[in-house]
């Protein structure tokens, strides 16, 4: 499935819309990078926000995590329509590991969205 970007401002942050299971590259130059913009490398990058949904008793539900393919932390597990605001509250959630992305995997097979904000640090 695709990531579709809802915002993608240079030197600022990225609104990306997923609809399903996908992994997205936060660190590197732009041709590496799926936060960066034209002429930017991505150095670390933070969850700001989250927005996510899915239809009453469909039993669909997303995982997002953060590392690389051989060890992932969980982020969250969103099951729900739900706003979490985690820069808001003080703990956005930095990626900065060499290699640190982001995955993606929508489980089971009800109508479902994530959307999430992310802070990207150029340099």
């Amino acid at each position: 499935m695709t990531i579709n970007y809802i915002k993608k401002a240079p030197n600022n942050s990225v609104i990306v819309h997923v609809s399903g299971s996908n992994t997205l590259v936060c660190t590197g130059i732009d041709s590496v990078s799926n936060l960066a913009s034209t002429g930017e490398t991505v150095s670390s990058a933070a969850i700001k926000q989250v927005w996510c949904g899915s239809s009453s008793g469909a039993g669909s539900y997303w995982v997002v995590e953060r590392g690389n393919s051989t060890v992932n932390t969980v982020v969250g597990v969103y099951d729900s329509s739900a706003w979490i605001d985690y820069a808001g509250n003080g703990a956005s959630l930095t990626l900065h590991d060499d290699g640190d992305n982001v995955w993606f995997t929508l489980v089971g097979a009800g109508d479902s969205y994530l959307m999430l904000e992310f802070k990207k640090e150029i340099g």
